[in-house]
C-alpha cells in the first residue's frame, strides 16, 4: 500500500513540474504559458540536463553553451550560440538567446563577392522578421545608441500576446583600429566593418514598463553608491571578510577573461553591462583575449558611461619584472642553480614559467626582494574588500598549484572578493561558471602570480 501511495505522489509531483518544451526548438520552451512559474529548485531534469548547467551554486540561472560537441538548439530556426535563463526570486525571470556573437560564431568575412556588412545586415533582416512573425506584433525601434567612435548598438522591441517583452539588440564596428588581430605590426590599421553580435532577450511583459514606449535616449547608468554596496561586505565564522552578491558569468571557450571579469564586477554595481559589449570596446580576440592594459586603456575612455572610476593599483611594468628575474637569479646563483636567461627579445611567460619550476626561490624574489610591493598589495586588498569594491586581478597561471582549471597556463583575469588577515589568504573567484564562485589563496602565492590590480570604484551621487 506504501508503495503505491508513493508512486502516485511521484506521478502528482511530476504532472506540477511537467513542461511541454522541446530545448532542441527553445520556441517551444518560451510559449508555454507555465514558463515564468518554473522554479530554479526544479528548473534541471532529465528533459533538459543535455543542455543546461548552471552558472553558479546559488542556481541564479542556467547557460547553454552552443560548443561543437553541444546537443543543437535553435530559436525559431535561428541557430543559439548561448542561451542564459535567468531566476529572481527562485522563479524564471529572463531568458537571453546569443544568435550571433564574434567571439564563439568567429568573424563574418568578405564571401563570393558580397561585402561583410551585407551579410551581417542580411541576417539581421532575417532575424526581425522572423521574431516580428513570431510576436505578431510590428515592433518599435530605438534611437541607434553611440558606445564609442565608429560603434553602435541597434534595437528593436516587441510584446507578443501582452505576455512576452522581446528586445533584439544589434551591433558592429565600422572604420576601427585592428587591436585584436595576431600581428602586432597590423593593429593600427583601420577595418572597415567587423560584425559584433545580435542577442535576443525574453521577459515577463510588464504594463507598467511598456519597452515600446521607453525614451530614445539610453539612460545613463544608475550605479550603486559606496554606502549601497558596503551593505555587501560580511564576515564569516572562519574569519573572511568577504563582499557578496557578486554576479556569475561564464565566458565559456573563449578568451574573454578580462571582459567577462569587467562584466560581473559591473553587473554587481547594477549596471547592464555585456560582456560582448565590453569585448567590441576592447576588440577583444576569441582566441588571444584582450590584455590587462588594453581593457583598462578601453574601460578608461567610457567609464562615465558606467558610472565608475577605473583606477589602477598593481601595473605591470617590464623595469619591475627585469628586477625581479635579477632578484631571482642572485638566489639562484647562491643556491647553486640553474639562473634565467633572456635576449632582447623579452617572453615573458617563458621567464614566468622557467622561474616557476622553483616556486619557493620565486615566491622570495617576488615577496621578500619587493617587501613595500607586497605590503601595498595586501593594503590594497583589505581596503577595498572592507569598502565592498571587488578587485579585477591580472596573473600568471602554471605556477602556483590550482584544482580544476580549464586553463593550464598563461595571462588570467579573475576577481579578489575576500580576505582573512589571521591566516594571510585572499578569496577569489574566475568567470567559468559554478565550482569557479570561491577560492581560497595564501597572500604570498597570489602575490607571486600578480601582473596587475584594479579597481571600479562608483562615482559619488
Amino acid at each position: 500500500m506504501k508503495t503505491k501511495i508513493l508512486i502516485l505522489l511521484t506521478m502528482m509531483l511530476a504532472g506540477l513540474n511537467s513542461f511541454s518544451a522541446d530545448f532542441a526548438r527553445l520556441e517551444t520552451f518560451v510559449d508555454d504559458e507555465k514558463l515564468w512559474n518554473r522554479t530554479s529548485d526544479n528548473f534541471l531534469d532529465p528533459s533538459n540536463q543535455m543542455y543546461f548547467r548552471w552558472l553558479s551554486d546559488k542556481k541564479e540561472g542556467v547557460r547553454y553553451p552552443g560548443y561543437g560537441n553541444s546537443p543543437p538548439m535553435t530559436f525559431l530556426g535561428m541557430k543559439s550560440w548561448e542561451t542564459i535563463i535567468r531566476f529572481e526570486g527562485g522563479k524564471v525571470s529572463q531568458i537571453e538567446i546569443s544568435l550571433f556573437n564574434r567571439g564563439d560564431s568567429g568573424e563574418i568575412t568578405d564571401d563570393k563577392g558580397k561585402k561583410s556588412e551585407d551579410i551581417f545586415m542580411g541576417m539581421v533582416d532575417e532575424d526581425l522578421k522572423k521574431i516580428e512573425a513570431w510576436a505578431g506584433d510590428k515592433g518599435v525601434s530605438s534611437q541607434r545608441e553611440r558606445l564609442t567612435m565608429g560603434m553602435y548598438i541597434e534595437r528593436k522591441v516587441w510584446v507578443k500576446n501582452n505576455s512576452l517583452a522581446v528586445e533584439m539588440k544589434w551591433s558592429a564596428s565600422e572604420k576601427i583600429k585592428a587591436q585584436d588581430v595576431e600581428d602586432p605590426f597590423m593593429r593600427d590599421k583601420k577595418i572597415r566593418f567587423r560584425a559584433e553580435y545580435i542577442k535576443l532577450t525574453i521577459s515577463k511583459f510588464d504594463p507598467k514598463n511598456d519597452p515600446r514606449k521607453m525614451t530614445s535616449t539610453p539612460k545613463k547608468a544608475d550605479v550603486a553608491s559606496a554606502m549601497d554596496i558596503k551593505q555587501n561586505v560580511k564576515k564569516d565564522d572562519k574569519g573572511f571578510i568577504y563582499i557578496e552578491n557578486i554576479p556569475m558569468v561564464d565566458q565559456g571557450q573563449k578568451g574573454y577573461c578580462a571582459v567577462a571579469t569587467a562584466e560581473r564586477i559591473l553587473k554587481y554595481y547594477g549596471t547592464d553591462a555585456d560582456q560582448n559589449v565590453l569585448a567590441q570596446l576592447a576588440s577583444s580576440s576569441s582566441s588571444r583575449g584582450t590584455s590587462p592594459d588594453e581593457m583598462i586603456d578601453m574601460l578608461k575612455k567610457v567609464q562615465g558611461k558606467f558610472g565608475v572610476m577605473i583606477r589602477t593599483h598593481v601595473d605591470f611594468k617590464l623595469q619591475d619584472f627585469m628586477k625581479m628575474v635579477n632578484d631571482y637569479n642572485k638566489l639562484s646563483k647562491k643556491a647553486g642553480k640553474r639562473e634565467i636567461g633572456y635576449g632582447r627579445v623579452i617572453d615573458i611567460g617563458a621567464i614566468y614559467h622557467a622561474m616557476g619550476s622553483e616556486p619557493a626561490m620565486l615566491k622570495e624574489a617576488k615577496c621578500e626582494k619587493d617587501k613595500s610591493g607586497y605590503k601595498g598589495f595586501q593594503t590594497d586588498i583589505m581596503k577595498h574588500v572592507d569598502a565592498g569594491i571587488p578587485l579585477m586581478w591580472s596573473v600568471i597561471l602554471g605556477i602556483v598549484k590550482e584544482e580544476g582549471l580549464p586553463q593550464a597556463g598563461g595571462g588570467h583575469m579573475r576577481i579578489i572578493f575576500g580576505y582573512n588577515k589571521e591566516k594571510s589568504e585572499i578569496l577569489y573567484t574566475d568567470s567559468w561558471g559554478a565550482k569557479h564562485e570561491r577560492k581560497v589563496m595564501p597572500m604570498d602565492d597570489a602575490w607571486t602570480i600578480t601582473t596587475g590590480l584594479y579597481s571600479f570604484d562608483p562615482r559619488k551621487k
